[in-house]
């Protein structure tokens, strides 16, 4: 606060902070109260009216209040701008935008008389306090509350406009939007452009049920959800539920069309019941781009695909996000983890665990991503059908982790180190020391840089059948023969 003009000093301004920031109701003002001696005026009830005047000193006040504190042992007075008697105007309805004066006014006598008066520039509480919107969140920052622009989240209106023009007032700001506990009706796509964070109070106390002790946003439209396009976009603690019937194309979708967008993040986030459309979808189109983006705990629960990572042509690209201990269950899935294109896209700890999937629950048609402690299960999934898929362009990606067995299909060049007591452990790679994994042979009996061995036992190689690059080997053994089947020891293994 910058003191303009003082009157013989019988007030000292000490400090100008908030009061209540859940609202913007008042925020507090403390000053010493002293004579004109300069001593403190101790345990005397002192007379002040407050007044507040917008863009110019000379203007008259548009609002004006009454206080009567006693001042403490130290002279020190505390009150609240915003609760006193009002005697002009309406607290609330102060425009803090403009520049703003407060004028304070004494009678140390504790009456009406004021002769004391200090003008003071208001330069930081109401400025942050930018509209009567403004809420409290994580201990030092502000957010624009959604019941504040008209939602209702009582699960019958739509919400859909008021959401939208709090999202688009954030834009502006800089802002975040707060969702209070409670189900949202929207029934349109709903646009996060750059630097908007949409916060609810968390996903409720049920994770299989409707959360209706939670923040919900019920979708009923036709497209996705939420469609972010900006940068430094958050959304965190809600549930992001399909309605069901509506046949939407899924619950988020993250959009760079022609554009660059960088740091997205998303914190404990379920998603729900898209079954079909898709989760969550990354898609990069006409040259744009997606990096830098993390996802910590999010659940896609029951849907067509679950996370869907996609770039067009033009120099578009999905490049260098990260998934930490993400989760896709339920039912009703195509795909669990589907890659069309991207690379060095990381997960950490990602479960992918649908009872069975008609496509596959982690297929890379294009592009590479890494996949490290992944956990695939399909206790119900087709012997005929892959749990792991990778494309014959394909290359270089690494997974490992632990699935439940069941068809892998590597087509190119990729790592796959998945063990499981169910199945054998498959790997097949640029790394893989055994020379000719595939089984080629030259003649369809002896297999080159491998030992067969056992008495009677038949050998032969037939061509692929699941993969194009790999030859079938089959050995037919006798009754109480033990077969061997091992490579030999090469020179560069020694």
């Amino acid at each position: 606060m910058k003191i303009l003009n003082n009157k013989w000093f019988l007030l000292s301004l000490i400090v100008l902070c908030a009061a209540n920031i859940f609202a913007q109701s008042s925020f507090r003002y403390q000053a010493v109260a002293r004579d004109s001696s300069g001593s403190a005026i101790a345990n005397q009830l002192i007379g002040v009216q407050i007044s507040i005047i917008l863009d110019d000193l000379n203007n008259s006040a548009v609002y004006q209040e009454m206080h009567q504190p006693t001042s403490n042992s130290f002279g020190v007075l505390n009150l609240n701008i915003g609760d006193g008697i009002p005697l002009v105007g309406d607290f609330a309805h102060i425009d803090w935008l403009k520049n703003a004066f407060v004028k304070v006014e004494l009678d140390i006598t504790g009456g009406t008389n004021y002769t004391v008066e200090s003008t003071s520039e208001i330069l930081s509480v109401p400025r942050a306090l930018y509209a009567e919107n403004a809420k409290y969140l994580d201990g030092n920052q502000y957010g624009l509350l959604v019941t504040n622009f008209g939602a209702k989240g009582d699960g019958n209106t739509d919400d859909t406009d008021a959401f939208q023009a709090a999202l688009d007032s954030a834009n502006i700001l800089g802002a975040k939007v707060f969702v209070p506990k409670g189900v949202y009706r929207i029934t349109e796509t709903l646009l996060l452009e750059d630097g908007v964070s949409l916060i609810g109070e968390g996903q409720g106390s049920e994770p299989l049920q409707t959360p209706y002790n939670g923040s919900l946003l019920r979708y009923e439209g036709d497209g996705y959800a939420l469609q972010v396009s900006g940068h430094n976009v958050n959304i965190k603690d809600l549930v992001v539920r399909d309605h069901g019937g509506s046949q939407s194309d899924g619950g988020v979708q993250v959009l760079a069309d022609g554009r660059l967008l960088e740091g997205i993040n998303f914190f404990d986030v379920l998603i729900s019941g898209f079954v079909d459309g898709t989760g969550m979808d990354l898609s990069a189109i006409n040259g744009g781009g997606i990096a830098y983006a993390t996802f910590y705990h999010v659940r896609i629960r029951h849907g067509k695909t679950g996370i869907h990572i996609s770039q067009g042509n033009n120099g578009s690209f999905v490049n260098s996000n990260s998934w930490y201990q993400c989760q896709i269950s339920g039912g009703g899935f195509d795909y669990g983890l589907l890659v069309d294109g991207g690379n060095n896209n990381v997960f950490h700890g990602l479960v992918i665990e649908p009872p069975s999937t008609t496509t596959g629950h982690l297929v890379v048609n294009d592009g590479k991503i890494f996949g490290y402690e992944i956990r695939i299960e399909g206790n119900s999934q087709s012997q005929t059908v892959p749990l792991i898929y990778f494309d014959r362009n394909t290359r270089n990606s690494i997974i490992t982790g632990v699935y439940a067995g069941g068809l892998t299909l590597d087509k190119g060049n990729n790592l796959v180190d998945m063990l499981s007591g169910k199945a054998i452990h498959y790997k097949n790679s640029s790394f893989n020391k055994f020379k000719n994994a595939n089984f080629f042979t030259p003649d369809g009996t002896i297999v080159k840089d491998w030992v067969i061995g056992g008495n009677g036992v038949g050998v032969q190689v037939s061509d692929p059948e699941l993969s194009d690059i790999h030859n079938i080997l089959k050995l037919t053994v006798p009754a109480g023969v033990t077969a061997i089947l091992e490579p030999e020891v090469f020179e560069d293994l020694k």
